[in-house]
């Protein structure tokens, strides 16, 4: 449909739009828009301008009276990105350019008729009133009336009145629905259509009257208006920058709800970032290729994930309800492929050992474990190993690659998908925490339904939780002896400022920028990089 951009505090262009919602985004054509500031002449394009944006770059809408303000993300759509749309129809760009002209006559008329108005009665009260004072009163009186009855007369005929109110109406629940904030039944049209299409009215009854009007009222003054005129339509910007690539496209989920505040709340300072994933110690620095998972059969292990050449405290326990029976260490030990690639032959040494008073290991007790297939990616083996009169384990292999160093990548979400199917608990959790760290949308309800798990595990779960939540940090790099992070809102709410604590410290950092829904911004934190906190909670 088509509408008139007309001058507002909160626009920065005037002229006929014609606005289109498409499946992918919002196609805006502009023609003889230009730009609009108050206290200036308008200066207009020589040629229509057509450019799509997707439906997250509307920043906000909101209905004041007649108009609908509209307003786009500068980055998408410059220099016109704020428009105050009335007189909504379906007439064709030529048609709308006509009342936009009509509309820029009928606004000028209510500014040059009254000083006429007003000067001719001023004369023709004649002896009605005493004196010049007496006059002039008359003449005051009657020149505010003609301007008050010319600007709504002006606003009356140029409007679009009921008809006009209705297709912004539909507009405004169209872009709503691709936004998911409405159902789609609301995109049927308000007037009841059959076919759920807007129905147009006809040329004459949004131009007849205030062509008639305009004859009428202007007659007098048209030599006048030519300037204002020639202005407006063969002034030409000697720059316009308009984008010249089509935005993204094709979001499938709601990334910006429509907040009408936004429009007057700028543009975000900070560079702009996105968070695939929280940020979590589990995932801190790049992921080992073969993930070892701990689950205590008899006694405990101090650690769920275990890492290569590490050691870790454990104590004995019961194997069994047997008084006579001697404590002991007895856990699971599953290995996963993290990696892209097949891993030929499996082999680990697990190592137990005691320490003296002086810190020094001895009494070592070793295990080989030795698996001869081929490990596939996502794929998990897994042994049971046992111990006993030791305090600390560790682990070794060859297997010692990294993710991410060039060589080897991810393996894909759908083969960590199978983990979520094992028989071990452990191994379920490190499906659903792959899948997170992928940052596939299946993550957070799977690591919701695990159950059957350890004390130590349930911890683990809780962290990946975490890192789900609406407001969260990531990608953090070291800057120049500080932390260079991103900051993501993806809550439905606008915040002007957020603070990032520190947990297990005292110690809080107070961010202020404008914080929009489903979008993130880097800042620098005076946070060492080489001593992270365990983790980072935001508050707002």
């Amino acid at each position: 449909m088509g509408a008139i951009a007309v001058p507002d505090a909160r626009a920065n262009a005037v002229g006929p739009v014609r606005l289109t919602c498409l499946p992918s985004g919002l196609r805006v054509e502009l023609l003889r828009v230009g730009r609009f500031a108050a206290g200036f002449a308008f200066v207009g394009l020589a040629d229509a301008v057509t450019f799509e944006v997707p439906y997250r770059a509307v920043r906000g809408m909101l209905r004041q009276g007649t108009l609908l303000h509209l307003s786009l993300d500068p980055h998408a759509a410059a220099p016109f990105n704020r428009f105050a749309l009335t007189r909504f129809g379906h007439d064709p760009m030529a048609g709308l350019l006509r009342i936009y002209r009509l509309r820029a006559w009928l606004r000028a008329a209510a500014w040059l008729i009254p000083p006429v108005v007003a000067a001719l009665a001023g004369v023709g009260v004649g002896d009605h009133a005493s004196g010049w004072l007496g006059r002039g009163a008359v003449a005051l009186v009657a020149g505010a009336l003609a301007f008050v009855i010319a600007r709504e007369a002006a606003a009356r005929f140029t409007d679009g009145g009921a008809r006009s109110a209705e297709l912004a109406d539909a507009f405004e629940r169209a872009v709503s629905v691709r936004l998911g904030l409405r159902p789609a039944s609301e995109l049927l049209d308000a007037a009841g259509s059959p076919d759920g299409r807007l129905r147009s009215g006809s040329p004459w009854e949004i131009g007849v009257r205030p062509r008639l009007f305009a004859a009428a009222g202007l007659g007098g003054v048209g030599a006048a208006l030519l300037a204002v005129v020639a202005v407006q339509r063969y002034g030409v910007a000697d720059e316009v920058v308009l984008p010249v690539d089509r935005a993204v496209s094709g979001w499938e989920t709601v990334t910006r709800p429509l907040l009408p505040r936004a429009i007057d709340e700028g543009t975000p300072d900070h560079p702009d970032c996105h968070c695939a994933r929280g940020d979590s110690p589990m995932w801190r620095g790049s992921l080992p290729q073969v993930g070892l998972l701990i689950t205590p059969i008899a006694g405990t292990v101090g650690t769920f994930w275990a890492e290569l050449g590490e050691s870790y405290p454990i104590t004995e326990g019961k194997v069994s309800d047997d008084e006579d029976a001697a404590p002991r260490t007895e856990f699971d030990l599953a290995a996963v492929n993290n990696s892209d690639r097949d891993i030929e032959t499996v082999d680990f040494v697990v190592t137990f050992a005691n320490r003296d008073g002086s810190g020094r290991r001895g009494a070592f007790l070793e295990r080989g474990l030795h698996w001869p297939g081929t490990l596939h990616p996502g794929a998990a083996i897994k042994w049971r190993v046992e111990g006993s009169g030791r305090t600390e384990i560790k682990i070794d292999s060859r297997l010692d690659a990294r993710i991410g160093d060039g060589r080897l990548g991810l393996a894909s979400p759908a083969d960590f998908q199978k983990l979520v199917a094992a028989n071990l608990p452990s191994v379920r959790l490190h499906g659903a925490m792959m899948l997170a760290y992928a940052g596939d949308p299946r993550a957070r309800a799977l690591t919701e339904r695990l159950d059957g798990l350890t004390e130590e595990q349930e911890r683990v779960r809780r962290a990946v939780l975490d890192t789900f939540a609406d407001l969260k940090l990531c990608d953090m790099r070291p800057a120049g002896g500080k932390l260079e992070v991103c900051v993501f809102n993806g809550s439905a709410e606008l915040h002007r400022s957020l603070d990032v604590i520190e947990v297990g410290r005292d110690r809080r950092h107070h961010l202020e920028d404008l914080f929009i829904p489903q979008h993130g911004l880097r800042f620098v934190l005076d946070t060492d990089p080489e001593a992270l906190p365990s983790a980072f909670e935001i508050a707002p």
